[in-house]
């Protein structure tokens, strides 16, 4: 489900723009930010003879915040979520935080399907972790 102040459908490009306070909710993610562009294919069920739409790519842009159902935050300018592989490019300053641990540098990847995120430095940028101690209880 998304909502925004605004919403245009363009067809013939195959995208569907939102704008304005955008709130995007799936069963394990929010996505909050100004701006939305979905982009779909078309394709046509052979039993029914009747078109669909598929989400190809979901790009995501000012002040991007996303939150999962099972904790952590990540924070950008622009965020790309490319839907079959399960892949978020967060570009614009990103940062990814979990409890009081964080990374951040140029581009940060989040491959969701495996839990794992890739963080890359360009230039001056590097890439910058904090991981703070935990105590182990017995």
């Amino acid at each position: 489900m998304i909502k925004s102040d605004s919403l245009e459908f363009d067809h013939q490009r195959k995208m569907v723009s939102f704008s304005g306070n955008v709130d995007a909710k799936r069963e394990d993610w929010t996505i909050l930010c100004q701006k939305m562009v979905v982009y779909y294919v078309e394709k046509t069920k052979e039993s029914t003879q009747k078109e669909s739409m598929k989400i190809e790519k979901i790009v995501a842009k000012g002040d991007v915040r996303i939150t999962r159902q099972s904790g952590g935050l990540a924070r950008a300018e622009e965020a790309t979520y490319y839907w079959d592989e399960e892949r978020v490019v967060l570009t614009g300053k990103p940062v990814v935080q979990q409890g009081d641990d964080f990374v951040e540098g140029t581009v940060v990847t989040l491959l969701l399907k495996e839990n794992k995120s890739l963080v890359e430095g360009s230039g001056d940028t590097r890439v910058r972790a904090v991981i703070s101690p935990r105590s182990e209880k017995r």
